[in-house]
């Protein structure tokens, strides 16, 4: 009988942020890696030896991340607006081209 359950095992591929210098948490030649799916290494280790290697400091990535995503969503704004049991949600980009205050953008409407 043959046996169908054999694990398929690819090919090594060399890093190509690392090329394999054993420096990287997330390379098998890192004295501290860990094989396991859900262990130390992981991609996040990789952007810290790629943060380390550029002489910035570790961890800026998340703040640089969390920073965008905060002005991303200052930008996302919405309008409801409300008439008996229904309602009306109109999603908008805030123009930085023409800044006004909401005193002016809301005659902006009536007109």
């Amino acid at each position: 009988m043959e046996d169908n359950n054999k694990a398929i095992v690819p090919d090594h591929r060399v890093c190509e942020i690392c090329n394999d210098d054993g420096k990287c948490l997330n390379n098998e030649l890192h004295p501290n890696y860990d094989e396991d799916m859900f262990g130390a290494g992981d991609i996040y280790d990789c952007v810290e030896y790629q943060e380390r290697k550029e002489g910035k400091k570790v961890g800026s990535w998340m703040i640089d991340w969390a920073k965008r995503l905060q002005n991303r969503q200052e930008k996302e704004i919405s309008l409801t607006l409300t008439k008996g049991s229904g309602s009306l949600t109109i999603p908008f980009k805030e123009d930085k081209s023409k800044q006004s205050s909401f005193k002016d953008w809301n005659k902006s409407l009536i007109k």
